[in-house]
């Protein structure tokens, strides 16, 4: 026969951990500073050691940005090009702070020296990105194109970094805040 034990009696040391840890999950919403959201998260971090499972702890879900792609748009008249970024909020919450996005293009002119350019996009703390949701940057503008004589094409590489300098506590940092892909100009203009 097995029998279930009820805890009747409540610890208040772990009531006031519990307590804390609540008042910290509710300031976090309203941090003014990645620095501040880190420190919250740290804190409520050991506290949630404190905690045993089945103590009720409550869960805070982490933030995480990734990289969704990269869009490129021509000008009319194809001699031009602008990159822009493609940002995806994969973690569990909104992402409202100020982050950097690096875009990158590099290429080699007809002229054979090659060329590699980089724009850092500060994506403003007023911005909201919603849990799933996807944000395009401002573009990287005014990338000329090249095309060779006898329909031979250039091949450019395009890149991108979310989060150039760490400022948002993510739960996966860095597995998935880079890519580069190769951009090949058509042959016919």
């Amino acid at each position: 026969m097995t029998t279930a034990i009820k805890r009747t009696t409540r610890v208040p040391v772990l009531d006031s951990v519990r307590k804390e840890r609540g008042e910290l999950a509710e300031g976090l919403g309203k941090a003014k500073s990645s620095r501040e959201s880190r420190d919250i998260l740290t804190r409520i971090s050991v506290l949630d050691n404190l905690l045993l499972p089945g103590h009720d702890a409550i869960f805070v879900p982490g933030l995480d940005l990734s990289v969704a792609g990269l869009r490129v748009r021509k000008n009319s008249s194809r001699t031009r090009m602008s990159v822009s970024g493609l940002i995806r909020n994969t973690g569990g919450r909104r992402i409202k702070q100020l982050f950097r996005v690096v875009i990158g293009v590099s290429y080699a002119p007809p002229s054979g020296q090659p060329v590699s350019r980089e724009v850092i996009v500060t994506v403003p703390a007023s911005t909201t990105i919603e849990r799933g949701e996807t944000y395009e940057t401002e573009p990287f503008p005014n990338i000329e194109l090249f095309y060779k004589p006898n329909g031979v094409s250039i091949r450019y590489t395009l890149e991108l970094l979310v989060d150039l300098n760490n400022l948002i506590h993510e739960i996966r940092e860095g597995q998935d805040n880079y890519l580069s892909l190769p951009y090949v100009t058509s042959i016919a203009r």
